[in-house]
């Protein structure tokens, strides 16, 4: 069994994630009053801000478990996860760390580094989007895996509803097999609800993804496809201000064939964390 992987939340908790949550922009539209007069003319409007260009986010989330497409790496143990995420106009850059304990003889302390990078098509008044990027997974020792890169492509449609997403990772380095998933996700936002101001928020997202193994888990499959994990899961994030939010989730980790080849069962995982955006 390979000890290389990554925890992909974000998409599909995500979210990153998700590895990976999405925060919705309300826009106003101002008339002038009815009962205005033709004494005075209206003040004119102030020109509207350009929008940035650019954001990073920083943060850090805690996981019960380091569950990567399915597979344990950690025994069980939890693994913190800090990040930085950077992104001008299309381009984004990622870097995102992981630590933990394997409780494995002459093994006391995990570490891992990934850096990836893409580029973000918009199609359709930005309801379909296309991504292609590339990962490098990088490891202080070598009981932790093996460095090696991955090509990744995603395409997602901005459906009101489910908010489908397809994307797929190909190991062009060390394993030379990939995985894909299929995610549907919707994030209910409960702020007037529960009767809250600006600037709190409050969104839960349910999310479901279906994962399928290309030769990356079990090497059974990889001239023929088969399925690798089911992955469900909630998140609730909480919007502090402008710039800060704390969210919490749980996911449920459903092993199928490949992860049966390679003696994986099913998992549960609890996380929390924070993330500052500006």
């Amino acid at each position: 069994m390979k000890t290389k992987r990554m925890f992909i939340l974000a998409v599909c908790a995500v979210g990153t994630m998700a590895a990976t949550l999405v925060q919705a922009d309300d826009v106003m539209t101002k008339e002038m009053s009815k009962d205005a007069t033709p004494v005075a003319a209206a003040a004119p409007a102030a020109p509207a801000e350009p929008a940035k260009s650019w954001s990073v986010d920083a943060g850090a989330d805690y996981f019960s478990q380091y569950i990567f497409r399915g597979v344990d790496l950690l025994n069980h143990n939890p693994v913190a996860e800090p990040h930085v995420y950077f992104k001008w106009n299309n381009f984004g850059v990622y870097y995102t760390g992981y630590y933990g304990d394997p409780s494995a003889v002459g093994h006391n302390f995990y570490e891992e580094q990934d850096i990836s990078g893409d580029y973000t098509l918009n199609f359709l008044k930005d309801q379909l989007s296309l991504t292609a990027g590339a990962y490098g997974y990088t490891y202080t020792s070598k009981k932790d895996g093996l460095n090696t890169v991955e090509l990744y492509g995603a395409l997602a449609w901005n459906w009101a509803v489910l908010n489908p997403k397809l994307l797929i990772n190909w190991d062009v380095d060390q394993y030379h097999g990939g995985y894909g998933q299929a995610c549907i996700s919707h994030a209910f936002d409960l702020s007037k609800s529960l009767g809250l101001k600006d600037p709190l928020a409050l969104t839960i997202t349910p999310s479901a993804a279906l994962g399928i193994d290309f030769g990356y888990n079990s090497k059974a499959t990889q001239s023929n496809v088969n399925w690798n994990d089911v992955l469900l899961g909630l998140v609730a994030n909480l919007q502090i201000n402008k710039y800060l939010a704390i969210h919490a989730g749980v996911q449920g980790s459903l092993a199928l064939n490949s992860l049966h080849d390679i003696n994986q069962r099913n998992a549960a995982i609890a996380n929390f964390g924070f993330n500052v955006v500006f």
